[in-house]
């Protein structure tokens, strides 16, 4: 079964939001679901994070801001257990006055063109991508073989459900887990 990973905005976590200060990627180059980024990027390239909540506690395993996915250690570790084709680019992530090691930005490679259209209702651009979801239902079998993959359609970030459950037991902070069916945009 395929669950989508996003990030936790409820009170209890930080929803930290990251900023690549004045760092843009290059035109048409997609962050997830693309071709290699690390000949892209500056040396030593750092995100800046900031707190998404008053009642912030810290970073987290999972962060996601635009055009950028960003894991911990830990999660990177589950990740590669199961076989996920992610590059892993090691970064510096600066918060409240400090730099923090341990945290990468991870590219997904895989981009699956996963929606069932006939039992969806979803209005899609020329390229493919959503416009607007009202009911969104996955062909799984577009994911056999695939632990983690971008959903081509809604950019989300699609996971097997043990990969999802490694997470979970693993304790990683930041992130939730979404049926797809619940997704509307």
């Amino acid at each position: 079964m395929i669950v989508f990973i996003e990030t936790d905005t409820s009170g209890a976590s930080p929803y930290p939001e990251l900023s690549a200060e004045g760092f843009t990627l290059p035109r048409g180059t997609y962050a997830m679901g693309g071709p290699p980024m690390r000949s892209l990027l500056p040396e030593n390239f750092t995100l800046s994070v900031e707190d998404g909540s008053s009642r912030a506690s810290g970073l987290t395993d999972f962060m996601r801001g635009v055009g950028w996915l960003v894991v911990s250690e830990k999660l990177k570790h589950i990740f590669e257990r199961y076989g996920a084709d992610i590059e892993f680019i090691s970064i510096g992530l600066r918060y409240r006055g400090e730099t923090w090691g341990g945290y990468f930005i991870a590219n997904p490679r895989n981009r699956v063109h996963g929606v069932d259209l006939a039992a969806s209702s979803i209005e899609l651009d020329d390229v493919g991508v959503a416009l607007g979801v009202e009911r969104l239902v996955l062909d799984e079998s577009k994911f056999a073989g695939v632990p983690v993959a971008v959903l081509h359609e809604t950019t989300h970030i699609a996971l097997q459900s043990e990969v999802a459950e490694a997470i979970r037991a693993a304790g990683c902070t930041g992130c939730v887990f979404v049926p797809p069916s619940s997704v509307s945009i």
